[in-house]
């Protein structure tokens, strides 16, 4: 008689792919990974496109370099890491109710994403929107929930927020306001400073 392994429930859909024998840790960096992916997606891209098109915003507070970057690690990291504080603390309540507050998390996420993007792509707006965003979401949470391939993907989109971060750093429009400048062009995008000071 051939011997079957029934998987835990928190190893099964979102998870990573289970191995005899891992660890808490290994699953939960894989549930980092796919929040991170996502609100990569959905908070991360969006500030940062915002911010990008608005070199004016850093001139007008006459940004340095340094607290650019920190508002940047504000964007990319803070969200990111409240999200996954919360849902790691809910592992309190057992490993069923993580693994409940993950699903949700990724569905809500999934949700936000399918507005953003049904607002660039159909008429739709306000209740109708958030009525198909929301259907879709929950689509798309049970995909995550019933198949591995969607949770490698989300986790493999982690390189997201950093990819963005390239982007606006080195081809935005705010590039030449954030970037530290040592030759001619520090000057360029810039008002005039009479006093020869390079105050951002």
């Amino acid at each position: 008689m051939t011997e079957r392994t029934i998987a835990a429930p928190e190893e099964v859909g979102a998870d990573p792919v289970p191995v005899p024998g891992s660890s808490a840790w290994r699953v939960e960096l894989g549930r980092l990974l796919e929040v991170a992916a996502l609100v990569g997606l959905t908070v991360t891209q969006p500030l940062l496109d915002v911010l990008g098109r608005s070199p004016d915003f850093f001139l007008f507070h006459r940004a340095t370099p340094g607290e650019a970057g920190t508002l940047l690690a504000l964007i990319v990291v803070a969200p990111t890491a409240a999200l996954a504080g919360l849902g790691a603390l809910t592992r309190l309540a057992g490993r069923r109710v993580r693994l409940a507050a993950h699903r949700v998390l990724v569905a809500l996420l999934l949700a936000v994403l399918a507005v953003q993007v049904g607002r660039e792509t159909t008429p739709l707006r306000g209740v109708p929107l958030l009525v198909v965003a929301g259907a879709a979401g929950v689509a798309l949470a049970a995909a995550h929930r019933r198949w591995r391939v969607p949770g490698r993907v989300l986790r493999a989109a982690a390189v997201g927020p950093p990819v963005f971060v390239a982007l606006f750093v080195l081809v935005s429009p705010a590039s030449a306001v954030v970037l530290p400048r040592s030759d001619g062009g520090a000057g360029r995008g810039r008002p005039p400073d009479p006093a020869g000071t390079r105050r951002w």
